[in-house]
């Protein structure tokens, strides 16, 4: 296991378009990160963990994998905890997750309208089997 704290954004629009645009890379720059001044930020796109809540026809999902057949149990360490940050906020569907691990945003922007800062969790994840083959045999 490794502890890792993510910064958490989600979105509840219906559109899954709508929500992918923000994401589209425009001369080195996306809208995601111009709305959320992150410009001068380095964004680890390869690390991040981006979760379709809902249903291709775009209804959002509950936050719970019980409640929620598209959520996949690989993604319960962070799942888990960002659905007790979000129900203290009196949210219970999203229908997307977007989440940069080891990345600190302090909410200078709370929302651009379509993705919502959520705030910060902290879980361990699981390492994956490959990763414990190479420790146990160090």
């Amino acid at each position: 296991m490794s502890q890792e704290k993510y910064a958490v954004w989600y979105a509840t629009a219906t559109r899954h378009q709508d929500i992918a645009n923000h994401f589209i890379m425009r001369d080195g720059t996306c809208r995601f990160e111009r709305d959320f001044h992150l410009g001068n930020r380095f964004v680890d796109y390869d690390h991040a963990i981006a979760i379709w809540y809902g249903d291709p026809s775009g209804e959002p999902g509950a936050l719970h994998r019980d409640q929620n057949s598209h959520l996949e149990a690989g993604f319960d360490f962070l799942t888990t905890r960002v659905a007790r940050l979000l129900e203290d906020e009196g949210i219970d569907r999203i229908s997307y997750l977007f989440a940069l691990p080891d990345f600190d945003y302090s909410g200078k922007v709370v929302s651009n309208g379509m993705l919502h800062f959520a705030g910060h969790v902290s879980c361990d994840r699981p390492n994956s089997d490959w990763l414990d083959d190479i420790l146990n045999d160090m």
